[in-house]
């Protein structure tokens, strides 16, 4: 499937980026709001923490 999917979900939660990584959804955007530097770091973290490292490797540029 191609990067980035045409329709992907956007969620706030890691949870919701477990649940739907399960189930091999290629593209998920993770917005959360009003969190403070390290409150942000924490949640990417964790949500690139599910993904296969290929995954993270395939990324444009190297950038989160």
């Amino acid at each position: 499937m191609p990067y980035p999917d045409r329709f992907y979900p956007v969620v706030d939660t890691v949870a919701w980026v477990a649940r739907l990584a399960l189930l091999g959804v290629g593209t998920i955007q993770l917005r959360a709001k009003d969190l403070n530097d390290s409150e942000a770091l924490v949640m990417v973290t964790d949500a690139l923490a599910l993904q296969p490292e290929s995954a993270n490797a395939a990324r444009p540029c190297g950038k989160v």
